[in-house]
């Protein structure tokens, strides 16, 4: 098998930067399967508190176009 080549990134820093991203990701998930208890303990109907899941989840994937989006615009892309 071929080794990849990675640059200066070294195999500890790839995995580091592999775990953070998936506990990025798993944190907004993290709160669904709670949505009712959260619901219950702020006293707020259940179809609420799964709403605040819900623009959780839209506000990352807002965040991830924006960041996919933005280096590749016109005036950015002149300065290199």
């Amino acid at each position: 098998m071929k080794e990849i080549d990675h640059g200066s990134l070294s195999r500890a820093r790839i995995t580091v930067f592999a775990t953070a991203c998936g506990m990025t990701v798993a944190k907004i998930y993290y709160a669904q399967p709670l949505a009712h208890t959260i619901g219950q303990a702020l006293a707020i109907p259940p179809a609420l508190s799964g709403l605040v899941v819900t623009v959780t989840q839209i506000g990352y994937a807002a965040g991830l176009v924006l960041l996919v989006i933005s280096p590749n615009s016109p005036r950015t892309s002149s300065l290199t």
